[in-house]
């Protein structure tokens, strides 16, 4: 069985109290979880701020490109003459 960790010494206690046949300290299986969740709680925030830029950036994109659309249809209509 293996247990996952934020810090090498969590996993470390955490191998020692599974490799003994002993239960498992509830506290400190505890702490790992909630360490676990707080991690990801921190990330979905991040990625959340992440998309908004993304929308943000997206419609000033599709703004610069009509712009350079209707630039190229005048160089096309320019070129024609």
């Amino acid at each position: 069985m293996y247990c996952w960790s934020a810090s090498a010494a969590s996993l470390t206690a955490c191998e020692c109290t599974l490799g003994s046949g002993a239960a498992p300290d509830a506290g400190l299986m505890v702490g790992v979880l909630l360490q676990g969740l707080a991690k990801l709680q921190k990330t979905q925030k991040d990625v959340d701020v992440l998309v908004e830029e993304a929308k943000i950036k997206a419609v000033e994109v599709e703004k610069k490109v009509a712009g350079a659309d209707a630039f190229a249809e005048q160089v096309s209509i320019l070129n024609s003459l």
